[in-house]
């Protein structure tokens, strides 16, 4: 179906022809985290052995591990902060604000007036950051933010080389030609942090240079910020944007679905609900790989509810098992009601179910809220409580 027919059609109409495309896999779509980290680890060995070349022009006695080590492990620091200050101010000045930073396991939630800081042990690997327009305004364009941290990598060059030529070549055995070397290599150690970010390829968080190449029409980039206000809003818990597109073939304008599903669902629309979901599974593709399980735990927690288990049960044991572990450890309020009918119908784990329980209560049972989709969802997870304890009366819950 050519586009130019597309807007003759009622919204049903085109959402048939939808799920009825094959969405169209590009490089862009394959994750090539595991390939690249072995490309910065062999970078990061080959600046090692590098350096202890350069140990002739240090003084006599002067301790090379020190010397190794102090620019790589300030190196790494200093760039990451340097470069993330630069998309920092540059989404600033784009008209963006930030809403959280995961590091080592610490969420720093900054969505609300205050901060909030929570920990979470199987995300002790997670490095990220997350931008919002400021205001909720879609029209405006993220393409700056993503070239900041490219900005403040040149600033940070200049200096590194300014220090190198100043110091390194002209006084060999001084500690001039150490703050000279090591400004050198701590640079090329940080650098590795750049290489993450210019390569164009997809890995486990959307790098800066993928997000460029994913952002070039105004459609990508209206999806890129309706996206990233619903993760505001899901961490504010207040309601999501909807918006919908002529396709959904790319990696944003696919991440909308999702929450334009949760909203028909909440509006007892079942048949736009159903529409969305087969939406996504369409385009899975394009997802996240941390989202593209969402379509099916939506599916199992629809057939428990109706009383159709088996069938709940094969799918489950059909996803991968880094998808059964994401449906059984929600991020997202919509993850508790489905993770809940799963420890209770398939694992039967008291424990995890109690353990899940204290998690939701501490972070959603005491808000107080007019919010459309909190009172929904609190609502279809008490729902999904009652049907467990009647269901399940062995697990003697309360």
């Amino acid at each position: 179906m050519e586009n130019n027919e597309m807007p003759n059609k009622t919204n049903e109409e085109k959402r048939t022809v939808l799920t009825e495309t094959k969405a169209k896999k590009t490089f862009l779509d394959t994750n090539a985290s595991w390939p690249l980290m072995i490309i910065y680890l062999g970078y990061l060995i080959g600046m090692f052995y590098t350096q202890r070349i350069t140990t002739e022009y240090l003084p006599a006695g002067y301790n090379t591990y020190l010397f190794t080590f102090m620019p790589l492990i300030f190196g790494i620091l200093i760039t990451f902060l340097v470069y993330n200050l630069g998309k920092i101010i540059s989404a600033n000045i784009a008209g963006y604000k930030l809403i959280y930073i995961k590091f080592l396991g610490f969420l720093f939630n900054m969505s609300g007036k205050e901060t909030k800081v929570t920990f979470r042990i199987e995300n002790i690997l997670d490095v990220a950051m997350q931008f919002t327009p400021k205001d909720d305004d879609v029209k405006k364009n993220p393409r700056l933010i993503f070239v900041g941290g490219f900005i403040a990598e040149i600033v940070l060059l200049a200096i590194s080389l300014t220090l190198f030529f100043l110091f390194g070549f002209k006084n060999t055995g001084t500690v001039k030609a150490v703050i000279g070397w090591a400004s050198l290599f701590a640079f090329a150690y940080g650098f590795v942090i750049s290489i993450y970010e210019i390569l164009p390829l997809r890995q486990d968080y959307p790098t800066d240079m993928f997000n460029l190449m994913v952002t070039k029409t105004k459609e990508d980039q209206l999806a890129f910020n309706v996206v990233h206000i619903n993760k505001n809003r899901e961490l504010n818990n207040t309601d999501f944007l909807t918006q919908e597109f002529e396709d959904y073939d790319s990696f944003y304008r696919s991440q909308v679905l999702y929450d334009n599903y949760l909203n028909a669902f909440y509006d007892d629309d079942n048949q736009n609900a159903k529409k969305f979901l087969a939406l996504m599974q369409t385009y899975a593709i394009h997802l996240p790989e941390e989202e593209r399980y969402l379509y099916v735990a939506e599916a199992i927690y629809t057939l428990f509810i109706n009383n159709q288990a088996a069938v709940a049960d094969k799918k489950y044991l059909n996803l991968t098992s880094d998808d059964k572990k994401a449906a059984v450890r929600p991020t997202r309020l919509s993850g508790y009601r489905t993770a809940l009918l799963i420890y209770g119908n398939i694992s039967s784990d008291k424990d995890r179910i109690n353990e899940l329980l204290k998690d939701y209560h501490e972070n959603y049972d005491t808000l107080k809220t007019s919010s459309k989709r909190i009172i929904k969802e609190k609502e279809l997870f008490a729902e999904a409580y009652a049907k467990l304890k009647k269901d399940k009366p062995g697990l003697n819950l309360k």
